[in-house]
């Protein structure tokens, strides 16, 4: 997992991870604002996943292929499935962008 953090924030981060392994996820964000970047990227809606998802162009530099792997492992039809399953409800965009209601 590449870390684009500073290297303090680094060690601390593994100095959490070691420490509980139960976390489901850990994220570090230094805004002002949590999450305004998340609300940017949709217009201030939830665009969850696309129903046409390519992933050429997409890597790691270490590790060519790790996209390719993990998309075909987990697709977006897996996502819609899921939300699915919890009663979200979402609806189609432009160009197949998925939002929550």
């Amino acid at each position: 997992m590449p870390l684009s953090l500073a290297p303090e924030r680094r060690e601390c981060f593994a100095q959490r991870r070691r420490a509980s392994l139960a976390a489901a996820s850990c994220c570090w964000i230094t805004a002002k604002k949590p999450g305004r970047k998340i609300l940017m990227s949709g217009g201030g809606r939830c665009n969850f996943t696309n129903m046409y998802v390519e992933t050429g162009g997409l890597f790691e530099p270490k590790t060519p292929h790790f996209c390719k792997s993990a998309l075909a492992r987990y697709t977006q039809w897996d996502f819609i499935e899921l939300v699915g399953k919890y009663g979200i409800a979402w609806h189609e965009k432009t160009l197949g962008q998925l939002f929550l209601r």
